[in-house]
């Protein structure tokens, strides 16, 4: 893409499989490419990832038969 800017989401469920050292080269990756200024969402439960990502959407699901679910955002 010329003049443009690349965008994409990087959705995955399965970070929670991955061995220590195979979840650093993961995050390495999608660093590297966060600093060449492409924009990456990460869906996750691992607490690791969590602590390397300087902005984060947190999503409270839904009570039953309360609120609906909410989105906060947390910045570092």
């Amino acid at each position: 893409m010329r003049g443009g800017r690349l965008e994409f989401f990087f959705l995955d469920e399965g970070f929670g499989t991955l061995d220590p050292e195979l979840l650093e080269v993961v995050m390495d990756a999608l660093e590297r490419l966060r600093m060449e200024d492409f924009t990456i969402g990460v869906i996750s439960h691992v607490p690791e990832i969590r602590v390397r990502v300087p902005r984060r959407l947190i999503v409270t699901p839904a009570e039953p038969l309360g609120e609906g679910s909410k989105i906060s955002m947390e910045v570092e």
